[in-house]
Formats: structure tokens, C-alpha cells, sequence
């Protein structure tokens, strides 16, 4: 989706053919390209739109002149100004190698905004300004949409796996892989997640305590199967602690660390080495600056690459058969950044390469999580508080997720009774005898009478148990407009995709 928001299209070249295939087009653009066609023929609709010097830009397309120029440089890159109904913008065209042999991949990027494109007049430019915020408007909702989609697949993948794996006879290597990977993916969808409640101000970061030792298992766990099948030794150290526990967003720390582990990794050949430090210092009392360096000894980065490598879609290609979209170091660094922190790059070609994160939080001796309720006081043989709670009223209109979260229960010793659509439970909470159930988990996208509405009738109920926690289950970021309407019905949130830690979480949260 990313795409959309930075490129006018996409345009995938074949050299031996000397024919595009167009991959990608934003919609609602005032010109269109057709689908697919020579490459002369491109070049044909973009002049007969030109506004710039109609020599130089045939001069600077020609398809020997951008092969020639990417035999010695990674991209290359032509600026040029098009008239388009009496508006005018800058674009730029940049050129990559592709993957495939005899490819080129062509980006074209709108400049306008940046550029300040001139020979305009205050009409046009008035209504160019409340087509691009439309366009934001329908933009972020096919995001939203599409983030949806994304979550609800995922939640479904990472559920199965992560049931196998419970009901596996033996350990599988496999399996255990199949689940770290689906659980990167869970924090990297939970990671974008936070990021999008920063930027649309429409929620609060979740801080949790942890130590070192705990920041560093997780990014090991996902690192390590990569690291050994490149024939890579991977070392993790961690400093001596100024206090026992940080208060930081965990999931957003990890991704962070997986993905520069990943990067140094994915650049450093066999028999190389990665080294991941992560170190406290001391800044006043209770706040500290965590310190992460993640050094490798790989093929390094050239120094006109440096100034481009935290764009999107920007990618080192002197190392042939690496795959990746060039995503996670732009998305690293607004992580970075929206944590307040700061990332710096050290590299010498051949040499290797040295990431440092710096980020400033806080830190205790006491963990202050939150208040102990009489059930954190009692506690397993492995020191582990237990869940009372027995029975929970599940409203779910999916059967794989459905069979996910009662699964889940089952493992945590809670029986679980099942309704497909809000309509069915009101009709079974209604029939059902005075505190019977102890908790309902309701999901709110379902079909017919929704979670919300589901909510609202049982809250309104002639009942004593009507007060009973009700948890909202959803794959989605709630809009204000649902916020708004569930903040006073409901006791919290499970978002998905979930993991059975989520859930028990929330239930010893929430048991009497």
C-alpha cells in the first residue's frame, strides 16, 4: 500500500523484448498508461505530456543510455516537468535492476509538492490541493481496509501454527521455525499498528517492563535460523543493567532489533560474523539510555548510498539473489523516531557495517506494571499466577478463528461456549443461568446484528451479571466513532492476531 503514496506507477522493463509491463498505477491519476507495450511507446505518451526540454529528456530515456549509466550505478534517475490539464508537475523517474535477468524496474515519483511546480495558475493549484486530500481521505480508509484483511489472514496462520504446536508429539524444527516466523510477522503487523496510533492520535503506545536479557530472546529466536543457514556466527551481548526492569514499547524494540539483525545477515556472507549489543547508561534517576548495536562484518555500503538508504524502496544490489521490498529501514527509522530516539549508520565497503540506536526510557528497581490483585498473590508450582476464570461466552463469525481462540482456552482451563454472530450472543447470554459465564470475548466485525450492538443489548439486559467483562476482540485500529461508542460498554481490547499469552493476559486481568 506504501506504493500508493509515493509513486505515480511502476513499470517492470524487459530488456531482450524491449517492452514494459506496468505493475502498479495509482488510481485517480490525471493520465494513465496502457497495461502493457513498447517501450518506445512509453516513452511516447510520457513526451506528448512533456513540459521540460523535449531533447534532453529523449536523450536521458533512451533505454542504451539508462542500461550504460546502470552498469556503474545502482539507480539512475531523470527529472522532467509534465503539463497535464493546464497543471504542471515535476516527476522523477528512476531506473533499478531488477531481480529477474534483463529487467529493469522504473519508478515514477510526483515531486510537485517538494519542487513547487511553477506556470500554474491559483485555480488549478486550489483544486490539485482538494484532489490530493480526497485522494488522502479514500487512501487511508483502503488502508485500513486492506490492514484488516492483513491482520485477520495472519491471525489465522500464526493460530493454527501455534495449536500444532501444542498438540505436536515430538519437537519439530520445522514447525518451530513455521511458528518464529509467523510470529515475527505478528510483531511487525503490532509494531505498524503502534505506529499508526501515533501518527492518527487516536490511542496511547502500550509501555511494558522488561529487562535486557527478555529484549534480546525474541530478535535471537528470529535471527538465529537465518544466521545459521548462511554459515554466520551471530553473538548477542548484553551490558551490566542500571536497573532491573525498562518501561518501553517491547514490540516495537524487537522489530527494531529483528530487523537490523535481518539486514546484517542478509548482507554478509558465509563465515562472516554479527555481533547485537545492547547496553544501559546511566542519565538521571529512573531514566536511562538504552543503547542498540547490531555490527557485521559484510560487504558494507557505498558512500553515495548512504544519503538514499532510509528511503522507501531503496535497496544495496551488489549482492545478487537477496530479496526484499527496501521497506524496513525507512520503517526502522520512524520507529526509531517516533520513540524519540535516534539511528546512526558506520560503513566501510568491504569492511562491514555498525547500526546504533539510541533511545531514552524509563527504568526501575520495582516493577510497577500494575496494582497486584488478590489473584497475582496466588501463584503455580512454576510461579505462574493461575486463571480462575472458568467459563467464557465467545462470539466469533470465523471457524478458523473461531477454533483458534477456544483452543486457547481449552490450554488455559477455560471452558468456552460458541456464537457465530452478535445475534446469537444475546440469545445465549439471555438464556443463560445468573454468572454463568465469567467473561464474553466478542469480536466486533460480524455479519448481521455486529459486536457493538451485541455489546449494547447485553449491557441494557434486566440482569445482575450484565456488568460482567466483556472484551472487545477486533484486527482493526477502532475509529473514534467506535471508540466513542465502546469506551463505556466494554473493559478492554484483544487485538489480532493474538497469541495464547494475549489471552491469558486479559483473563487474569479481569478474573475476581
Amino acid at each position: 500500500m506504501l506504493a500508493e503514496e509515493f509513486f505515480d506507477f511502476i513499470l517492470y522493463v524487459n530488456i531482450r523484448k524491449n517492452a514494459y509491463l506496468k505493475r502498479f498505477e495509482k488510481k485517480d491519476m490525471p493520465y494513465s498508461l496502457p497495461e502493457q507495450g513498447a517501450y518506445e511507446e512509453f516513452l511516447h505518451i510520457m513526451k506528448d505530456m512533456l513540459f521540460s526540454s523535449m531533447e534532453e529528456f529523449t536523450e536521458n530515456m533512451k533505454l542504451i543510455r539508462v542500461l550504460g549509466t546502470l552498469e556503474y550505478k545502482k539507480k539512475y534517475t531523470v527529472l522532467c516537468r509534465l503539463k497535464i490539464k493546464e497543471c504542471i508537475y515535476d516527476k522523477k523517474i528512476v531506473f533499478f535492476y531488477g531481480e529477474r535477468e534483463k529487467t529493469v524496474i522504473v519508478f515514477c515519483e510526483d515531486l510537485t509538492d517538494i519542487v513547487g511546480g511553477t506556470d500554474e495558475d491559483p485555480h488549478s493549484k486550489k483544486r490539485r490541493q482538494e484532489e490530493t486530500e480526497d485522494e488522502t481521505v479514500r487512501l487511508k480508509k483502503r488502508i485500513a481496509c486492506f490492514a484488516h484483511e492483513i491482520r485477520t489472514s495472519l491471525h489465522s496462520i500464526y493460530g493454527n501454527l501455534s495449536v500444532l504446536k501444542l498438540e505436536a508429539s515430538r519437537e519439530n524444527s520445522y514447525l518451530d521455525n513455521a511458528v518464529y516466523a509467523a510470529e515475527h510477522l505478528l510483531h511487525l503487523m503490532n509494531s505498524v499498528l503502534d505506529v499508526s496510533v501515533l501518527e492518527n492520535d487516536i490511542g496511547v503506545m502500550k509501555i511494558e517492563a522488561s529487562d535486557l536479557e527478555e529484549l534480546v530472546q525474541f530478535p535471537r529466536k528470529i535471527s538465529a535460523q537465518q544466521a545459521q543457514e548462511k554459515g554466520i556466527q551471530l553473538e548477542f551481548y548484553c551490558g551490566s543493567p542500571v536497573y532491573k526492569y525498562l518501561y518501553l514499547n517491547k514490540d516495537i524494540v524487537w522489530h527494531i532489533l529483528i530487523n537490523l539483525l535481518s539486514n546484517a545477515i542478509k548482507y554478509t556472507n558465509g563465515g562472516g560474523k554479527v555481533v547485537c549489543r545492547i547496553t544501559e547508561i546511566y542519565l538521571e534517576e529512573k531514566r536511562v539510555k538504552l543503547l542498540l548495536e547490531v555490527t557485521d562484518t559484510g560487504i558494507g555500503i557505498e558512500e553515495d548510498f548512504l544519503s538514499d538508504i532510509w528511503n522507501a524502496y531503496t535497496r544495496e544490489y551488489r549482492m545478487k539473489g537477496i530479496l526484499g521490498s527496501g521497506l524496513g529501514l525507512m520503517l526502522t527509522k520512524r520507529m526509531v523516531e517516533l520513540l524519540h530516539g535516534s539511528i546512526d549508520i558506520i560503513s566501510r565497503v568491504g569492511l562491514g557495517t555498525k547500526v546504533s540506536v539510541e533511545l531514552e526510557v524509563d527504568g526501575d528497581d520495582v516493577l510497577y506494571a500494575r496494582p497486584a490483585s488478590p489473584a497475582d498473590k496466588k501463584t503455580t508450582a512454576q510461579g505462574r499466577s493461575p486463571v480462575l476464570i472458568k467459563r467464557a461466552l465467545v462470539a466469533e463469525d470465523e471457524e478458523s478463528n473461531m477454533e483458534i481462540i477456544c483452543r486457547y482456552l481449552e490450554q488455559l482451563g477455560v471452558a468456552a461456549d460458541r456464537a457465530y454472530n452478535g445475534k446469537d450472543a444475546i440469545e445465549i447470554f439471555e438464556k443463560s443461568h445468573t454468572d454463568y459465564y465469567h467473561i464474553i470475548l466478542m469480536d466486533i466485525n460480524m455479519p448481521g446484528t455486529d459486536g457493538i450492538e451485541a455489546i449494547r443489548r447485553i449491557r441494557n439486559m434486566e440482569r445482575t451479571d450484565k456488568t460482567l467483562p466483556i472484551i472487545a476482540v477486533t484486527a482493526e485500529i477502532p475509529g473514534k466513532e467506535k471508540e466513542g461508542a465502546l469506551s463505556a460498554q466494554i473493559d478492554g481490547y484483544l487485538i489480532k492476531p493474538y497469541r495464547m499469552e494475549d489471552i491469558r493476559s486479559v483473563l487474569l486481568e479481569y478474573q475476581k
